[in-house]
């Protein structure tokens, strides 16, 4: 074990502490704007290396290089953090609550193998926060004037495993193939009725997994993170702690094993597809299953976000961006009275449509009542 913390490198023109530029290869000095470049590996060492998740565990896990990292744990949401060189906020990047720094202790964890630096700026990631929360029906309007307001994000470094595995399932199941039966009544009324024919069906398919991304992090709803995808993993860089300065990392919240059994529950998703496309027929029912997980292999990463959290009539809401394409996921607030509103214009329509229909001639205009009603929400909220 090292004792491999983010050092405080220095600016080559003028000795001032630096900070990793997003969009860049660079570190940037906050002072004069000078550029150091962070040199990159040999193109031959470029590719990226899977993991056996059996030997690793076996033979490499215990000896593996460490990180002895000082960790800050939010009395908020738990979330552990660790704090980078020059950072001025001190704040939960997940939930906003002020951290105690001196109840931080030391930690020694497993490094990861390769990240992605940042590539969008803080601005670029609040333009797209705006942007998404201007995009969201029945968001209460004072929720997007909120969002004009300025709102400071924090840059952090989330861990993820990804893992990729070859699977062989033997299933047995049946396949249903449905027909019409048409039938005619006492008074010559006929009615068609569609049933199933239902046939044995086994066999064995196969399935290939690359990259099943799994969060390990509990700081934030896993739903959001993974509809934070897709990454560009094929550009992920080795490790390497100048990518780190300006910038939180959160530990790893998830064993190894407990994220291979997060990739096997999506992997199992994913099987149940196939089996049903090998069965074939209109409907398919799988009675059992049994899946070979051969060569599993994975990868400890860091993924880059802008997270930040709001507070909304006395209720926190978390979001996050995706710090390599802009795409924003969080939590938000409805307005009840836009959806009443909605509901309550669309049962008119109905009505107004019916009423035409029915013959009664009725020339209804609807538009202005939802503009009425709209308007009076605006004015409640």
């Amino acid at each position: 074990m090292v004792d491999n913390k983010v050092q405080n490198i220095v600016c080559e023109n003028c000795n001032a502490s630096l900070t990793f530029k997003p969009g860049t290869h660079s570190l940037v000095c906050s002072y004069c704007n000078f550029e150091n470049k962070i040199n990159s590996p040999e193109k031959q060492n470029q590719t990226i290396q899977e993991f056996d998740i059996d030997s690793y565990e076996r033979e490499v896990f215990n000896q593996e290089e460490t990180v002895k990292t000082a960790v800050v744990k939010c009395a908020g949401c738990s979330a552990e953090t660790t704090l980078g060189q020059n950072l001025t906020s001190k704040d939960c990047p997940f939930c906003g609550t002020p951290l105690v720094i001196q109840q931080g202790k030391v930690k020694r964890l497993h490094k990861p193998h390769y990240l992605l630096p940042f590539a969008i700026t803080e601005r670029e990631a609040s333009e797209a926060f705006k942007k998404w929360i201007n995009s969201l029906w029945f968001a209460p309007n004072k929720l997007k004037r909120f969002a004009r307001a300025k709102k400071k994000l924090q840059g952090i470094y989330l861990p993820f495993w990804t893992y990729d595995c070859f699977t062989q399932t033997q299933y047995r199941g049946e396949r249903g193939d449905e027909y019409t039966v048409t039938r005619t009544n006492s008074k010559g009324e006929s009615s068609s009725q569609v049933r199933v024919r239902w046939y044995p069906a086994g066999g064995t398919v196969f399935d290939a997994f690359d990259d099943i991304l799994i969060p390990a992090t509990r700081s934030l709803p896993k739903k959001h993170l993974l509809e934070l995808e897709p990454w560009d993993l094929q550009n992920l860089q080795p490790y390497n702690d100048k990518f780190l300065h300006g910038f939180k990392t959160e530990n790893y919240q998830l064993t190894l094993r407990q994220g291979y059994g997060q990739a096997k529950q999506r992997m199992n998703e994913v099987i149940r597809q196939t089996i049903k496309r090998d069965i074939g027929g209109d409907q398919q029912r799988i009675h059992s299953v049994s899946t070979d997980y051969r060569d599993p292999t994975f990868k400890h990463i860091l993924l880059p976000t802008w997270t930040s959290a709001y507070r909304f009539k006395k209720k926190t809401y978390q979001y996050v961006v995706n710090a390599r394409t802009a795409e924003v996921q969080g939590g938000r607030p409805y307005s009840w009275m836009k959806i009443s509103v909605a509901v309550f214009v669309s049962l008119a329509s109905i009505f107004g449509l019916w009423a035409v229909f029915a013959g009664e001639g009725l020339a209804v205009n609807w538009p202005w009542m939802y503009e009425l009603l709209n308007s009076q929400s605006q004015a409640i909220e």
